[in-house]
């Protein structure tokens, strides 16, 4: 299923600095750090999964960008587990930096993610009554896009919950990894997918060719 429904957000300093002044965060003293009505200053901690390069790397870049816009972010690495556990919590932390898996490019086979009542519903998990109103409304979306036969309907209705993922921001998608797949001339029929296995998923369609 062709995912559609997720509006861009190109990066724009000066409207950044705009929507966080219209909250009361500026640079009161004009050292270019934010603080609020208060003079706190803007400043967070930024959980990942620590000797995951990829992840440190990404972390530092989120802490880099943001102090581009005078927010300030500390960045802690926790063990997997430690990390695991923390924001399956639902508390105990401001954010963290990690990698969501996907299994299938079906969004009804990750009900666990999009329902608010889902395991794996890590920004408000487990609930047992939707605690906004857009979560309820994408609990309804999901409930008819799975149930529904029709394909482009699916996508229509999956669209409307991305549409509505991005508008609250609950889980920020910084990055998509590009994948790259090799195989020998000799091997035919190969159609490669997005999820693991790229090649294997549909072994019994694959040849070898004979030798030369």
């Amino acid at each position: 299923m062709v995912l559609g429904g997720d509006p861009q957000h190109p990066q724009d300093l000066r409207r950044a600095a705009e929507l966080l002044a219209a909250i009361g965060l500026t640079s009161r003293n004009r050292d270019g750090l934010l603080e609020d009505a208060q003079h706190h200053a803007v400043r967070f901690t930024l959980l990942t999964q620590k000797g995951k390069t990829a992840l440190e790397r990404g972390a530092a870049i989120v802490r880099e960008d943001l102090k581009k816009v005078g927010i300030g972010v500390d960045v802690v690495a926790l063990d997997g587990r430690a990390l695991i556990e923390r924001f399956l919590s639902g508390a105990n932390y401001d954010a963290v930096y990690f990698t969501i898996g996907t299994t299938d490019t079906d969004p009804a086979i990750n009900p666990d993610f999009w329902f608010s009542s889902g395991s794996a519903h890590f920004w408000n998990i487990g609930q047992k009554t939707p605690a906004t109103d857009w979560e309820r409304e994408i609990d309804a979306l999901m409930a008819k896009q799975i149930a529904s036969p029709d394909e482009r309907e699916r996508k229509v209705l999956f669209d409307r919950v991305q549409q509505i993922l991005s508008e609250h921001q609950p889980a920020i998608a910084f990055a998509a990894p590009r994948v790259f797949v090799a195989a020998s001339s000799r091997v035919l029929n190969i159609t490669p997918a997005l999820v693991r296995p790229q090649i294997l998923w549909a072994a019994d369609t694959l040849a070898v060719a004979p030798a030369p």
